[in-house]
């Protein structure tokens, strides 16, 4: 109503307003008119916010290596009891709403993976980098199609890293996985990376962090 116009006066905000109230709700109609709305207002300005958040989480990841000769949840050498293998830790970075939500459904890659949070790579760059880390979150402020989360990916054997954000607009850093909203955005720590049957099986090919330009 207020969108078109119909009886009222055009106002996007005030429609914009209500549309969350009911979204939150779980409202359908109103979460996909959200989505038109948030992706006409904000899609390049969120986009330019993940890539650079993504660099951002790399860059610390990067440092954390250059102090511990390794990256965060490295585990090449922990003992593995008899009759199992390793996993490798992937980790959601977002805000404590979406971390929660996310925490009950399966992750976007489908792969068997040990979970971890915010805190918990937190935790492990603050005590190396000696200093208090504030991790980048998502932009979107209400959870329709994308995760609104970053990852990182640590495989169990290989000292290596994928950080990943969620895209609406496909640009050349990006890789379609399950449908026009679930475009992901990947740098890798590495010249070589090694290929881990997940991220081959969605076509996705790591770009390496040094070559990332801002």
């Amino acid at each position: 109503m207020y969108i078109l116009g119909e009886g009222v006066e055009k106002n996007k905000q005030k429609a914009k307003d209500l549309l969350i109230k009911s979204a939150a709700q779980k409202n359908k109609s109103a979460e996909k008119a959200l989505v038109a709305i948030g992706l006409e207002d904000n899609a390049e300005k969120f986009s330019k916010k993940r890539m650079s958040d993504v660099y951002a989480i790399a860059s610390l990841l990067e440092e954390f290596k250059k102090i511990t000769g390794h990256y965060p949840f490295y585990t090449q050498n922990e003992p593995v009891q008899e009759g199992y293998k390793k996993i490798g830790t992937l980790v959601t970075i977002g805000t404590s709403t979406a971390e929660e939500q996310l925490s009950k459904e399966p992750n976007p890659f489908h792969i068997s993976s040990t979970k971890a949070y915010s805190s918990h790579l937190k935790r492990e760059l603050e005590q190396k980098l000696e200093r208090k880390i504030e991790l980048p979150t998502d932009p979107q402020e209400v959870p329709i199609y994308a995760p609104n989360a970053y990852y990182v990916y640590f495989p169990a054997e290989d000292d290596e890293y994928l950080v990943m954000a969620f895209l609406y607009n496909p640009n050349a850093f990006t890789y379609e996985l399950f449908n026009a909203h679930a475009n992901v955005y990947v740098i890798a720590s590495s010249p070589v990376i090694s290929e881990y049957r997940f991220w081959n099986s969605a076509g996705i090919k790591p770009r390496i962090f040094k070559y990332i330009k801002q």
